[in-house]
């Protein structure tokens, strides 16, 4: 598992290096900054998983930095906990309604502060975890029918704003129910769980897959207009057919490859799934 990240903004780097010598010690990887602009800038590049904030700087506090990170879609789940030596009710209430979770005091105390960023870390994993697993299909990881639908809506919003192509493909594996059949259906689910892991090595990194339904994938391909879809789809039906999916089990997939132009999601999945449709009635193992 990757260490947990963690940013600390504050003009005073003696306690920066009390901070993190502290942070480091629980193996949690730590960015730090005197300047408030660079820890926005950090921010959203680097998107830690929580946010350690001095109240007092000068140019720009420690309130405004909150309601800036908390403004912008990119960092406003981060969670931020305020390092103040100000705890009075006014300077609290005022960290609390800038988006703050929590507020350590100065000068900063080990235990105090270990135990409240791994209190925070565990509730923002905890959180994630929760999110991940509604728009997430369980078995094979990949976006969920909702979460591809809405993924391929603002594909589609993109693609019309700024005329750009954009290509989606149905695959559906082959005689599907033959293989639940002779082999059960543990060995089912290891196939779909295969042929996810595949879809995902073969896509680019801007492509979007997710499990449409049974035996059903959506792929997403932004950027990208009918012949280099069909060459990336050719790609992804070969390596299904020559991959070992169960001890010899071999599987292959029929594909419906359509093209934006200009027709509403729905009407764009419609045309894949029909395309879809004639693959597996001419002969299956092919796209159309």
């Amino acid at each position: 598992m990757d260490a947990q990240r963690i940013l600390i903004i504050d003009d005073n780097n003696t306690n920066i290096q009390v901070a993190a010598n502290i942070i480091k010690s629980e193996e949690l990887l730590v960015w730090a900054t005197l300047n408030p602009n660079e820890g926005l800038k950090i921010a959203e590049k680097k998107r830690p998983d929580l946010i350690l904030l001095d109240i007092q700087m000068p140019d720009m506090d420690g309130y405004e930095v909150c309601r800036i990170l908390k403004s912008n879609d990119t960092t406003k789940e981060i969670p931020i906990v305020f390092m103040t030596a100000s705890t009075d009710d006014e300077s609290i209430n005022k960290a609390y309604k800038a988006g703050a979770v929590d507020y350590i005091t100065k000068p900063i105390k080990k235990k105090e502060l270990i135990a409240r960023v791994n209190t925070q870390l565990r509730l923002s994993k905890l959180i994630n975890d929760l999110k991940e697993a509604s728009y997430t299909d369980g078995l094979t990881k990949l976006y969920n029918h909702k979460k591809i639908l809405e993924i391929l809506t603002s594909e589609v919003e993109r693609a019309n704003r700024y005329k750009r192509p954009l290509s989606v493909l149905m695959a559906d594996i082959d005689h599907f129910k033959r293989v639940n059949d002779e082999y059960g259906h543990l060995v089912g689910d290891k196939v779909l769980e295969r042929l996810a892991s595949e879809i995902k090595q073969q896509i680019r990194e801007v492509d979007t897959a997710g499990r449409y339904g049974g035996e059903e994938f959506l792929i997403i391909f932004p950027e990208v207009a009918g012949k280099e879809a069909l060459k990336a789809a050719e790609r992804l039906r070969r390596s299904v057919e020559e991959t070992d999916f169960d001890n010899g089990l071999a599987v292959t997939i029929s594909c419906g490859l359509a093209e934006y132009s200009g027709e509403d999601p729905r009407i764009l999945v419609r045309k894949a799934d029909d395309n879809l449709y004639q693959a597996k009635n001419t002969g299956r193992n092919k796209i159309v």
